[in-house]
């Protein structure tokens, strides 16, 4: 337990399909663990269920508040608008990768989000984005998207992603679906958070 305040990245992988690694269920216990974690930088989750999440999701994250700066969503479930409100507990979050699947894809929604938004100035990472909706949503809660760097699997919402980062883009690197498999490429997958 004295450990726990010096570890600077944490990675939740959990599947729904996976009895290994079943969903994560907030409770007591994990309560007292998640708060011990004072210096988490990094934080990933695999097939977090938003919805699911969202009641207890500041009780049980929001103490990484003042020091989370990169978000990684590996086949999140839920809505555009959940994944919005959950971005927005974190207000100093620079660095954001999602990656979705085919089975696997937020859902749109118009329901409004407050508009407590994090800077998101580093890089963006995205993977199997359908569509430019949630884009267009993360950009009007942000006041604009400013992201130098970006790792793109697609050009789904690409146009749009070059006209909003126009002047603060530094680096774009595109790792295109394989045409063959319809799957995208292993060096993208393991890109760092």
């Amino acid at each position: 337990m004295r450990l726990l305040p010096l570890i600077k990245r944490l990675q939740i992988a959990q599947s729904h399909d996976d009895p290994w690694f079943p969903p994560m269920i907030p409770n007591a216990q994990t309560l007292v663990y998640f708060s011990a974690l004072a210096n988490v930088r990094e934080l990933g989750f695999d097939e977090v269920d938003l919805s699911a999440l969202a009641p207890q999701a500041q009780q049980y994250l929001g103490h990484f508040a003042p020091t989370l700066q990169s978000l990684a969503l590996r086949k999140p479930r839920g809505t555009h608008s959940q994944l919005l409100r959950f971005l927005g507990l974190f207000p100093n979050l620079d660095d954001f990768k999602l990656l979705c699947s085919h089975e696997h894809k937020l859902k749109p929604d118009q329901t409004p989000v407050p508009q407590s938004a994090p800077p998101l100035r580093g890089r963006l990472t995205l993977g199997q984005l359908d569509g430019d909706g949630l884009l267009r949503a993360l950009s009007e809660m942000c006041g604009g998207l400013r992201f130098r760097h970006m790792d793109l699997s697609t050009m789904e919402g690409g146009r749009f992603l070059l006209d909003a980062c126009a002047e603060t883009l530094e680096t774009l690197r595109i790792y295109p679906v394989c045409w063959s498999s319809g799957e995208i490429s292993q060096r993208f997958q393991f890109l760092p958070v």
